[in-house]
């Protein structure tokens, strides 16, 4: 990958879904630092240590499935889908929204360097 930018085919690169302990090791081998670390993060699945990591050392955050997991992680987090919940539906009434707008502005709010 490292290759495909010094022959100018892309102008960055990614990864994906490496925790803290991947992403240090990277920067450890890595001639290029990588521009962005894609992960699962959500009002249910918050990753605050890994996006505070990330943002020190100068590699954006792009959240994947920021309203929630699959179906199969509902377990892990909770009973109900971020867009079942009942608080998230009390607040989308208040503010006259849809679901999704809030719980995406949350993640807007909360974390200004996701993108």
């Amino acid at each position: 990958m490292e290759q495909t930018v010094s022959m100018g085919l892309v102008r960055s690169i990614g990864i994906s879904n490496y925790d803290i302990f991947l992403t240090r090791d990277c920067l450890g081998y890595s001639k290029i630092k990588p521009a962005v670390n894609q992960i699962e993060t959500h009002h249910y699945f918050q990753r605050d240590s890994l996006v505070n990591f990330c943002q020190k050392h100068g590699i954006a955050v792009t959240a994947h499935t920021p309203l929630g997991g699959s179906l199969a992680n509902t377990e892990w987090f909770r009973s109900v889908s971020c867009l079942d919940d009942p608080d998230h539906k009390g607040l989308a009434e208040k503010y006259k929204k849809t679901i999704a707008q809030v719980v995406l502005q949350w993640g807007i709010q909360l974390t200004p360097a996701l993108t």
